[in-house]
This record gives structure tokens, C-alpha cells and sequence, in this order.
């Protein structure tokens, strides 16, 4: 990787989750970025909001529950100098901010991502997620 390790925020949209935003947290947490992460929890509902605040990380309020408002209302909170997106119920794989931060970094593009794989937990969400 280049010495140019940017700040990131990771911006989690999160409504009436819970049960899964604790899951999105500490993928983002087990990065293995060597430079400054930040993780805010953009949360629609109160439930999310105060498991988001028990994790320990930065929650901003979205009363309209929308997830662009959530994205731009964690944007706006966010101190980072690139941003991260993971929805509550996703997990960012190991390694994905590092490779995202050197793909901007080698290609010069100003925006990067992943490839989404649906995985489940339940009989249903495994029958999903192979469809």
C-alpha cells in the first residue's frame, strides 16, 4: 500500500436493525486499515440508535428513515476524507477499506466498491441468497 493512508468513515444507514447492526460494526471495526477509522451509525428508529450507542460508535438520527437521507446525514457527521458504505445488514468482508483506499489511491478514481455476495444465516435467507 502508499504511505497516503486517508482518513475513513465508515457509514452505516441503519432502520429497525437492531438485531443485525452489531454485526455491521464489528466488520468494520476487524478492518485491518493501518490508517484513521471513524464508524457512524446513521440510525432511523431508537432501538438501532441505542445498540449503535452501546457499540460505542459515532449515531446521527434520521427521523425521515430514508437511506439517502441516512447516507447524507452520516456524511455530514463524518470527519473522514474518503467514505465507506455498509448497510446494517451487511458485513464488510477483511481487507475491504484497505483495498478500496489503495484501488483509489492507484487508480485515481473517486469512487470504488465491492461486489455484494448475499449470504444467510436461516434455512430462508441461505434459500435467498443461492437465488
Amino acid at each position: 500500500m502508499s504511505d497516503f493512508r486517508p482518513s475513513v468513515s465508515v457509514v452505516i444507514p441503519a432502520f429497525n436493525a437492531a438485531s443485525v447492526v452489531a454485526a455491521a460494526v464489528e466488520s468494520a471495526r476487524a478492518q485491518d486499515y493501518l490508517g484513521e477509522l471513524e464508524i457512524i451509525v446513521s440510525a432511523g428508529d431508537e432501538e438501532t440508535a441505542r445498540v449503535a450507542a452501546d457499540l460505542g460508535v459515532a449515531v446521527v438520527a434520521n427521523p425521515s428513515t430514508r437511506t439517502p437521507d441516512a447516507l447524507n446525514l452520516g456524511i455530514d457527521r463524518a470527519s473522514g476524507e474518503v467514505i465507506a458504505r455498509c448497510d446494517a445488514q451487511s458485513v464488510l468482508p477483511p481487507g475491504y477499506v484497505t483495498t478500496a483506499v489503495e484501488t483509489l489511491n492507484r487508480t485515481g478514481a473517486t469512487n470504488v466498491g465491492g461486489m455484494q455476495i448475499p449470504v444467510g444465516n436461516t434455512f430462508w435467507e441461505r434459500a435467498i441468497a443461492a437465488a
